[in-house]
């Protein structure tokens, strides 16, 4: 391929690693997975994933991982974090400039996104098939999981009236999966 071709195959071609947020935050790639890391450096990634192209900044960054009392040397955490999200996944994974950083991936990089792009095509089936809960895994009940998730009712909507699930309202990630099983003994 020459020229503008070779750009947009590269442009168009599927990443070596996934970013989950559906279900479980995680990347696809083991040895990307563990470099991660199991700490806030995973939590980071989510908050970028939810912001998508809106950029963080140090300061919203650290509001959103430590809300009641952050330590005094959190813009250097911060800094170090970033690094860790850039070790899994490549050193322009995440960009910054004056406006805070983001994650700078493909959608279809990130299955939240690519999701998110497959209702805005009406491809109801792809949202069926690809809807996962808790949305933002381990950290759905933090402040900013909550807010961004609110705006994902054209996503959960027809994922849930695909499955008969209802739900009267979303909360923490054990009372779902309690409340999924009633559910699913009431279908049943």
């Amino acid at each position: 391929m020459q020229g503008a071709d070779a750009g947009r195959a590269n442009h168009e071609a599927v990443p070596a690693t996934r970013v989950r947020v559906l279900g479980r935050v995680e990347l696809d790639d083991r040895a990307a997975d563990q470099a991660l890391g199991r700490g806030q450096a995973r939590e980071l990634l989510a908050l970028l994933v939810a912001r998508r192209d809106a950029p963080v900044t140090t300061e919203s960054v650290i509001d959103a991982l430590w809300p009641d009392d952050p330590p005094a040397t959190a813009p250097t955490i911060v800094h170090g974090l970033v690094r860790r999200v850039r070790a899994a996944l490549g050193p322009e994974a995440v960009t910054h400039d004056a406006a805070g950083y983001r994650l700078a991936l493909p959608a279809a990089a990130v299955d939240l996104w690519a999701l998110d792009d497959a209702a805005r095509r009406s491809e109801q089936s792809a949202v069926r098939a690809g809807w996962r809960e808790p949305v933002f895994g381990q950290y759905a009940d933090r402040g900013w999981a909550v807010a961004a998730a609110r705006g994902l009712g054209h996503l959960r909507g027809p994922a849930l009236a695909a499955t008969g699930l209802r739900r009267a309202r979303q909360v923490g990630p054990v009372s779902r999966l309690v409340g999924r099983r009633r559910e699913l003994a009431a279908v049943t």
